[in-house]
């Protein structure tokens, strides 16, 4: 995991293997994404853990469907053939974050920005909207999903939190 990580013990390989019993929700996902966004389209999951949101957009014929991760541990279930072309590896609260995030015409984030700081709210929502994609799709853990049964939540917030981060770059619900 990324230096100084004090969450790398939650974020690990155990945890991304988890996912696998959840399949079938990733192409569904990626249908559900596919009505907005065209087939010639590039799209980036930040945040995209085991990867598997990026490999159901690839099946479902975006061929530019990259991912950027926080955890190392993540990595280690990216299909080989297209790790190092279409994954990267990134802190998502460091300073130049956005310069990992490829250039592509849409941006997903689901079940990520409750796991960064309060601090690092506005710059996650700066980092997701650098380069001005025509949309986000976004989805975080709302204020006690978990009951603070999970440590790895750091800032559970209702969603108007989060509208504006985004209207501050620009951005409007949709």
């Amino acid at each position: 995991n990324l230096p100084n990580d004090p969450l790398s013990q939650i974020y690990n390989k155990r945890f991304f293997a988890q996912f696998r019993a959840y399949g079938d929700a990733y192409p569904a996902l990626a249908r559900a994404i596919s009505a907005y966004v065209p087939k010639d389209a590039s799209i980036v999951d930040v945040g995209c853990g085991h990867g598997f949101l990026v490999e159901a957009l690839r099946t479902s014929g975006y061929a530019y469907s990259y991912g950027v991760e926080g955890s190392t541990s993540g990595a280690e279930m990216w299909p080989l053939q297209y790790k190092d072309t279409f994954y990267k590896i990134q802190d998502l609260t460091a300073k130049d974050a956005a310069r990992a995030i490829p250039v592509t015409d849409y941006v997903s984030t689901f079940e990520v920005a409750e796991h960064l700081p309060p601090t690092h709210a506005q710059h996650f929502v700066r980092v997701l909207t650098e380069h001005r994609p025509r949309l986000v799709f976004f989805g975080a853990a709302t204020s006690f999903q978990d009951q603070g049964r999970n440590p790895g939540h750091l800032n559970e917030q209702p969603i108007a939190y989060w509208v504006r981060h985004f209207e501050k770059e620009g951005y409007a619900l949709d």
